[in-house]
């Protein structure tokens, strides 16, 4: 981090917040637009952009520094650099990476810094969950040390999770972010700010990379196993700053039992990244540190991701294209067995165990004779099993493609907010597809995000089908394949389906149960017209097993009172798994 000495010879306006206060608080929204404008006055290698408003209209702002000034994401694209992204405040109570990353934009333009721009464009959101920032109080984030006059808030003005949205975009400020940030500007390294929520461990900063493993191996691998142990030993060498793997110990009261990570889901921001065949890396600062050295940690350690990735810079410039390449390679081929999309995710072991700085770990007996651990401040190294892999344990076939009925608009728009290309039927197209055939749903008793997530059991059915003109095609021969198939395989964990996309299609499945059915056929004395064809359709029909009579009272039933209708129970979602031809557009508009 630069010294105070050299930051004190700077315009007050190119002070932090931070470092005006002695560290005894933090920038608000207002204190960043005016750090912006005035560094911007002084550099004609830095450009400010608003890349749309937050719930509460205030511009979400992003400088991009370059040693010749890009205006657009056009002309960013062009260059052969890497183009690396530090988000910064997605939770406005962790404060530390924003006032970081405002330091770090000034060595851009003033310090050491500026030799970078020579080989890498950097975009700075240094404050993306504004309103969020704006709510701050005292009472705000107690489970960390500073700053004293207070923090804001993690979620946005609806309160939502931004950092749990990715998949689902339904926050303002998430729909701007990946549309306008990440799928126009293209960012080959993303490196997202965050402070802990309080686990306790020894280090000053623990870092993470894209875990769901649908994304591609060589760029996980390099991620994990290359660009953060090189980034980790030389922040230590620097500035003697600990860094990890993002974890926490599975039992304080035994450390040994397992240091693990959180989970693969692709609503967190490293595992979408990832998806979107991107180098994501998560910055967790240490939460029981102070505020000053939370900020020094996150500064260097972004400070020497730029300069790693500056030093090799073709290297990753070739393998995010690869990453982008295997994902349109994989579309164009139905391969059943070496070409998949995994559907269930488990966390398991790494083969060797890591050696994690913990504390020791005192006992102290209360009078009535129970037992509780305290930490010490005495740190310890532990021996543990980093419970940090992810592998995939059911897997299907990756389709050719996808289709949806024209009537789904609402999710052939929401995929185009993810960058995915979706084309729309010009002729009539007689398909070999699967459709989904549900046989079960679960349903959250606790709200979360707004949702009572649904956990959805599918039976994947070859059939051949008719798609009419204006119907969608989505190819799975596109950049964002891995993205697509997250969303629309009904049974993965971060689908659209999971977040109740599809409810209106299962009402026979979320309402009724066989209360329904028994209700109904008690009443059918009364209806002898539905019993005269109840007999003939099911109940007397020699063609059915007494197992496929009772899976066909439902449909019988709910058609008989008028809920039925041509997706019961189904998700109108369709798996191309035979190459055709036909005949479609790409779409242009926003679909509204």
């Amino acid at each position: 981090m630069p010294s105070k000495k050299n930051a004190l010879k700077l315009p007050p306006a190119l002070l932090t917040v931070a470092e005006k206060s002695d560290y005894k608080a933090t920038s608000k929204y207002d204190d960043v637009r005016a750090f912006l404008c005035e560094l911007k006055a002084h550099s004609s290698q830095m450009t400010l952009h608003s890349f749309g408003k937050t719930t509460e209209g205030r511009d979400l702002l992003m400088a991009v520094f370059s040693d010749k000034p890009i205006y657009s994401h056009i002309q960013a694209l062009k260059s052969p650099k890497p183009i690396a992204l530090l988000q910064n405040n997605i939770h406005a109570g962790e404060v530390c990476p924003k006032e970081a990353s405002m330091m770090l934009m000034r060595e851009l333009v003033f310090g050491d810094l500026n030799k970078l721009l020579k080989h890498l464009i950097v975009l700075v959101i240094p404050i993306y969950n504004a309103d969020g920032n704006e709510r701050v109080s005292e009472a705000n984030r107690l489970s960390q040390v500073g700053p004293e006059t207070g923090v804001g808030v993690r979620t946005n003005a609806l309160g939502l999770d931004l950092n749990r949205d990715y998949m689902k975009i339904e926050a303002q400020e998430t729909a701007h972010l990946i549309h306008d940030v990440y799928v126009k500007w293209s960012p080959d390294i993303i490196i997202d700010g965050h402070t802990t929520d309080g686990s306790r461990h020894g280090y000053d900063l623990t870092y993470g990379f894209p875990q769901n493993p649908n994304a591609y191996k060589k760029l996980i691998d390099f991620t994990r196993d290359v660009m953060l142990p090189a980034v980790r030993e030389k922040v230590k060498k620097d500035a003697g700053i600990e860094t990890f793997y993002y974890a926490d110990f599975v039992d304080f009261r035994n450390p040994e039992k397992g240091w693990a990570t959180y989970s693969h889901h692709a609503r967190y921001g490293a595992s979408y990244g990832g998806l979107q065949n991107r180098i994501a890396i998560l910055m967790e600062t240490y939460s029981y540190i102070p505020f000053k050295r939370r900020i020094e940690a996150a500064y260097r350690f972004m400070r020497e991701c730029l300069e790693f990735a500056a030093r090799n810079a073709k290297t990753i410039k070739d393998l995010v294209r690869e990453a982008e390449a295997d994902a349109i390679e994989r579309g164009e081929i139905y391969d059943p067995k070496n070409n998949v999309i995994g559907i269930e995710i488990e966390k398991v072991a790494f083969e060797k165990p890591v050696t994690v700085i913990g504390y020791e770990i005192k006992e102290k007996k209360n009078p009535d004779g129970s037992v509780v651990y305290l930490p010490t401040t005495k740190k310890k190294l532990y021996r543990a099993p980093y419970f940090g892999k992810f592998r995939i344990a059911r897997s299907v076939p990756s389709p050719l493609a996808y289709l949806l009925p024209k009537a789904e608009r609402r999710i052939a728009r929401k995929l185009r907010q993810h960058g995915v290309a979706v084309e729309v039927l010009l002729s009539d197209f007689v398909a070999k597809v699967e459709r989904f055939e549900v046989k079960d749903v679960k349903v959250s008793e606790q709200c979360f995000q707004g949702h009572r997530e649904a956990t959805i059991s599918v039976e994947r059915v070859p059939v051949e089908m008719t798609f009419r003109a204006g119907d969608f095609v989505v190819p799975m021969s596109q950049p964002a394949s891995r993205v697509v198939a997250g969303l629309l395989e009904p049974d993965s964990d971060d689908s659209l389906a999971h977040w109740n996309y599809f409810d209106n299609y299962l009402t026979g499945k979320l309402r009724y149960e066989k209360d329904f059915v028994l209700e109904y056929e008690y009443n059918l004395i009364d209806l002898p017209r539905t019993r005269e064809i109840y007999e003939k359709l099911i109940d007397k029909n020699p063609a059915l097993s007494d197992e496929q009579k009772q899976a066909e009272k439902m449909k019988f039933f709910m058609t008989a009172v008028g809920y039925e209708n041509e997706f019961m129970n189904q998700i109108p979602v369709y798996r191309l798994v035979e190459r055709g031809a036909y005949s479609a557009m790409v779409v242009a508009s926003d679909l509204s």
